[in-house]
């Protein structure tokens, strides 16, 4: 969409939708890391080793989720005033959230990376590709912010420069999603309504010991 509003400049719908797409795209790529984490974390909770509960990672998204919908309030504000040059305060306090929501997941893949070697053999090439993952969105989440709150036009979403938006947007998030997808398809299937038993989680915790 935003190489439609170089063949029509003048379209304001394209240059709304452009710039709320844009401004949201971080938010997948932080909840799909929350996904990840939390499928890796199950495994470490049977085991002897801690691990964050389920809640943490429910609680996580909902900042994601958040600042999600800020990030559109803010793009169809600044589509309704005309001006592509201005950062709406909403969507600004969207970004913020979205930083919140990175440095706790900073902090939980550390941890996890850290007790990896708790997890099930299955699980640790997940927790492995997570942190390969993380210099990526390091990137997008310095890209989303320099857009957000940088006085240089050079960071604008929708009228700065496209190579900054190449190398700092559009590549991470192509890396993100070729890793997690590529990691995907080595993972077994859990059915929805599998719960481990005492037998299998002490054979969880003796494997981890060994």
């Amino acid at each position: 969409m935003l190489l439609a509003t170089l063949l029509h400049p003048d379209s304001i719908v394209l240059y709304t939708g452009a710039g709320i797409l844009n401004s949201i795209a971080l938010s997948p790529l932080l909840l799909s890391t929350i996904g990840l984490l939390s499928r890796v974390n199950d495994s470490l909770r049977y085991t002897e080793k801690g691990a964050f509960s389920p809640r943490t990672f429910r609680l996580l998204s909902i900042p994601t989720v958040t600042g999600l919908g800020l990030c559109v309030a803010g793009g169809t504000l600044i589509g309704i005033s005309g001006d592509p040059t201005n950062v709406h305060i909403t969507t600004k306090i969207g970004v913020i959230l979205f930083v919140v929501a990175f440095a706790v997941i900073s902090f939980i893949t550390a941890i996890t990376y850290h007790n990896l070697s708790y997890a099930e053999a299955g699980e640790r090439q997940l927790g492995r590709i997570v942190a390969v993952s993380a210099p990526f969105l390091i990137v997008r989440t310095v890209y989303s912010v320099l857009g957000a709150f940088a006085n240089n036009l050079k960071f604008n979403i929708l009228i700065g420069s496209m190579t900054i938006y190449l190398c700092m947007a559009v590549l991470e998030e192509f890396a993100i999603f070729v890793l997690f997808l590529a990691v995907g398809f080595t993972l077994k299937v859990i059915p929805k309504d599998y719960e481990a038993t005492d037998t299998e989680i002490a054979s969880n915790i003796c494997a981890a010991e060994g």
